[in-house]
Parts: C-alpha cells; structure tokens; sequence
C-alpha cells in the first residue's frame, strides 16, 4: 500500500509558521483572491479570540487548542468560500465519486 503522506510534528515557531503558509497556499489555489483569505483569517483570529478555549484544570488559556482551532476555523472558513466548477458541483450532486482506488481507506478524525 502506497500512499502520498507527509507527517510531521508541528510544535511552535519556524515549523508552524511553514505550515500555516503550506495549507493557505495549498487552499488559496482554488481560486480564492487574497481578499476572501484574508477575510477568512480575520475572521478566524476574532472568533478565537472572542471565545479562547480555556484548560479546566488550570484554568488558563489553552495555547496549543487555540492554534489548532485558529487553523481549523481559517481552512473551513476558506475551503467554504471558494467557487466551484460545474463538474465538481454536478458530480456531487449525483454522488459520483472523485476518486478510484481499489483498496479501502479508514477516516481519520482530527
């Protein structure tokens, strides 16, 4: 079983900042002008910093989710914003696969 994957802990710093820069460009090549990432990057630091996730056992703010949920919030923000073909958005409709593999995949829920 061969498959394309690239894991690699992202603590702090250097590292996050290229992957931060890594998943904008990878999402902005969909056709989203920087005005539509730059309003969903917004968007994501204010709704994360209206509400920080707060550790209950210390009661401080929880950096490492708060990055985490800075990043999930701009991807959604940003992959919902984009357009889409009319072949993507008809092949979706008849629920016709994107993809052909002949071997089974588990989902990973992050």
């Amino acid at each position: 079983l061969r498959c394309n994957m690239d894991i690699k802990y992202v603590g702090s710093g250097t590292a996050a900042m290229a992957m931060v820069q890594y998943v904008t460009n990878y999402i902005a090549k969909l056709s989203l002008d920087s005005s539509t990432v730059f309003t969903a990057l917004c968007g994501a630091i204010k709704a994360v910093c209206e509400y920080p996730p707060i550790d209950p056992i210390s009661e401080q703010i929880d950096n490492n989710e708060q990055s985490r949920l800075l990043l999930l919030k701009t991807c959604n923000s940003m992959i919902g914003k984009r357009e889409l073909s009319g072949q993507q958005v008809a092949s979706f409709l008849l629920n016709i696969p994107n993809r052909f593999t002949n071997h089974k995949f588990d989902k990973m829920w992050w």
